[in-house]
């Protein structure tokens, strides 16, 4: 598989995606089957994606156990899916851990009214289309604000098998759209 590790020279530095596009997927950065990606101290501002995944796609994941994407200390301001889902990341049957991070005013849009799909989670669209969970999400320690979905999911929308982890998150009272804050499809919890 492909390995991507984004970590600045410095404890004090970031490293800075702005302003990029995608006429399709993940307007900064797209990773595809058997990819790592791991990102610490990295700013996403202003990125556009016409389909999915504003500032990062994601699809497909490694080997069992192993995290398909860890972020830390990260925000994602104002990216952009014009006509798809996840305004900041798009993830599709991966591992997702996510740290310190700051999640504002990303939108997820479409042109229809939101039953083709498109325009779900402001923030976050954490899938995964198999009944055989592969994708799970742990996020710690963030904060959503802002984020605006015209489909469903505000913040974050996931139909994955697996149930999100959420531990010390704060989450802005304006998601009285959209579905409310957190939209969870078909969502099954073993015990």
């Amino acid at each position: 598989g492909t390995s991507l590790e984004i970590i600045p020279e410095s404890t004090t530095g970031y490293s800075v995606f702005t302003r990029n596009s995608s006429s399709g997927n993940g307007g900064a950065i797209f990773a595809k089957e058997n990819s790592t990606v791991y990102l610490e101290n990295t700013l996403f501002i202003d990125n556009v994606a016409h389909d999915y995944g504003g500032a990062i796609y994601m699809y497909g994941s490694n080997d069992e156990g192993d995290v398909d994407l860890t972020i830390t200390n990260a925000v994602f301001s104002g990216n952009i899916a014009s006509e798809g889902k996840g305004g900041a990341i798009y993830s599709l049957i991966n591992k997702v851990q996510r740290t310190n991070s700051v999640l504002e005013n990303n939108q997820a849009k479409t042109n229809g009214n939101g039953s083709n799909g498109n325009g779900r989670g402001g923030a976050i669209d954490a899938t995964d289309n198999t009944t055989d969970s592969h994708g799970s999400m742990f996020i710690t320690n963030s904060e959503f604000t802002g984020n605006q979905a015209e489909g469903q999911g505000g913040a974050i929308y996931t139909n994955s098998a697996s149930t999100p982890f959420f531990v010390d998150i704060n989450i802005d009272e304006n998601y009285e759209d959209d579905n409310g804050v957190a939209y969870y499809h078909d969502n099954v919890a073993d015990n």
